[in-house]
């Protein structure tokens, strides 16, 4: 019986170490530029916090391969932001065909969006592109522009580098032999324990010799009481996202929102 046990438990140990999702172990982003461009036309940065933002973004943009573009405005001349910030991009002389990401700020309509060109949209899905509006959203609500700028380009790189950054042969093996060695431990303590469990069995009648007490005890339901509390909304986060057209045509995707 206890040789069966021990087989099953390795079996199970087994399995669930080579349990390994392989879904996301590509890191074959097309080749771009990897450069970053900031253009504060907003004027929401300092020259020193450019610079080291600058810095910071084009070592995140040599590993990544993405062209970063940061873009803030005052003004997007009645353009919905996502449209004004590819625009912007491609008057830079970049198109659609290039592996990019983007911010853009707009603080006359305290609107901000993060853009995808539609190469780099397996990367970045729109509930990617959500999520990072939200998690930027809070640093331009506390007027944090430097640290919203970094948050962007954080994300970025943790997008990139999670997609898949090992072979599944390299995952399966490490896995593999991880199981292995824990199976074989827990094994060798259940063989160890086997022959004092074997020596120390314990009966029924050993208990029903002792005096047993059974107590009785009964909880009564007599009222209840509930509380309405409003909660107040949150008007910042992403507010629209996915697929659109920059006015040239560019197929982009990516979301919105407000801060």
């Amino acid at each position: 019986m206890l040789k069966r046990f021990l087989t099953l438990s390795l079996t199970i140990l087994l399995l669930f170490a080579c349990n390994v999702p392989v879904g996301a172990v590509r890191a074959d982003l097309p080749l771009g530029l990897g450069e970053i461009r900031i253009i504060d036309n907003a004027d929401l940065l300092s020259e020193q916090e450019e610079k080291q933002i600058e810095e910071y973004g084009e070592q995140i943009a040599q590993e990544t391969g993405l062209i970063v573009l940061i873009q803030t405005t005052n003004s997007t001349n009645g353009k919905e932001i996502r449209r004004y910030l590819a625009d912007a991009y491609e008057d830079l002389g970049y198109n659609d065909s290039m592996p990019s990401i983007m911010l853009g700020i707009d603080m006359g309509n305290r609107e901000l969006a993060v853009v995808t060109s539609i190469v780099s949209e397996e990367y970045f899905p729109v509930k990617k592109t959500n999520a990072m509006v939200d998690d930027v959203t809070d640093y331009l609500s506390d007027g944090e522009y430097q640290r919203a700028a970094k948050k962007f380009l954080d994300e970025t790189y943790e997008t990139i580098r999670n997609y898949g950054v090992k072979p599944v042969k390299e995952i399966v093996l490490i896995s593999l032999g991880a199981g292995v060695v824990l199976a074989l431990i827990v094994v060798a303590v259940m063989v160890a324990v086997h022959p004092k469990l074997s020596n120390n069995q314990v009966s029924a009648s050993r208990y029903l010799a002792s005096k047993v007490q059974m107590h009785e005890h009964r909880d009564q339901y007599l009222r209840s009481h509930t509380a309405a509390v409003k909660i107040n909304s949150n008007t910042g986060g992403s507010s629209s996202g996915g697929r659109f057209s920059s006015s040239s045509g560019g197929h982009y995707s990516g979301s919105s929102g407000k801060f």
